[in-house]
C-alpha cells in the first residue's frame, strides 16, 4: 500500500522505518514522537499542537511496514 503524500511529508524515514516526525505548522523535528506500532491516536505536535499524523494515517503506516 503506497502512502500519501502528506505521510511522506511529515515522517522522517530511516532503513524504510518511520524513526521521526517533522511539524507541517512549525519547526518541530523529533524521533521522540510516539511512532509504536501500538499507538492508535494521533501524534500530536508537543510545541504548537498541531496533528502531525492521524490515527489512520499511523494505521498506513502500519499496514505498510514502517514502524
Amino acid at each position: 500500500m503506497p502512502l500519501d503524500d502528506a505521510v511522506r511529508e511529515r515522517v522522517v524515514f530511516f532503513g524504510g522505518k518511520a524513526t521521526g516526525v517533522e511539524c507541517p505548522d512549525c519547526e518541530f523535528r523529533s524521533r521522540d514522537a510516539d511512532l509504536s506500532p501500538h499507538n492508535v491516536r494521533d501524534v500530536t505536535c508537543p510545541d504548537c499542537g498541531a496533528t502531525i499524523l492521524t490515527a489512520s494515517q499511523m494505521s498506513d503506516l502500519r499496514q505498510s511496514g514502517k514502524l
